[in-house]
C-alpha cells in the first residue's frame, strides 16, 4: 500500500534540462523509513510462503507492466531527469530485461550444499532471504 510522508514535507522535482517542476515527492522522516522497512519485512513473510511458480509469475507480471507502460514511464523519467526520451525508453527496457532475467534464473539457483550430520537420504531446499531496497531512484 502506498503512503505519503506523514509530516507533509515534500521535495520539489526539477527537470534539469528545462527548469520545469513536474511534481513533488514525499520527504519522509527516519521514523517513516523505519515503518516502511518494517512493512517490507511483514510483506516478505507472505511472499516467502508463496510457491516458486507463483513468485516467478508475479515477477513476470512486473516485467510485463513495465513493458506495457514503457512510454508513460519514459516520459516521467524525461520530465524528472531531463534525459532524452529515447534514453529513458532504453532505461525502462533495460530494467524490464533485468527483472525478466532474475525471474527466470531463480529456477536455476544452486545455493550451498551443507554436509549432512547423518547417513541416509538428504534433501536440499531454498529459502527466500529477504527483501532488498534501493534509495537511488525517485520512482
Amino acid at each position: 500500500m502506498w503512503r505519503g510522508a506523514g509530516g507533509g514535507a515534500a521535495i520539489v522535482v526539477t527537470n534539469p534540462a528545462t527548469g520545469d517542476v513536474p511534481g513533488l515527492v514525499s520527504d519522509c522522516s527516519a521514523g517513516e523509513s523505519d515503518r516502511a522497512i518494517a512493512a517490507a519485512s511483514r510483506a516478505f513473510e507472505d511472499w516467502s510462503r508463496r510457491g516458486l511458480s507463483n513468485r516467478v509469475g508475479l515477477v513476470h507480471k512486473l516485467h510485463d507492466s513495465l513493458t506495457d507502460n514503457q512510454e508513460t514511464l519514459a516520459r516521467l523519467l524525461t520530465a524528472m531527469q531531463g534525459k532524452p526520451l529515447a534514453e529513458a525508453c532504453g532505461e525502462i527496457t533495460a530494467g524490464a530485461v533485468q527483472i525478466r532475467w532474475f525471474a527466470e534464473n531463480v529456477r536455476r539457483a544452486r545455493g550451498e550444499i551443507v554436509p549432512a550430520p547423518a547417513a541416509g537420504p538428504q534433501f536440499a531446499g531454498y529459502v527466500p532471504r529477504g527483501w532488498r531496497g534501493s534509495g537511488d531512484h525517485a520512482m
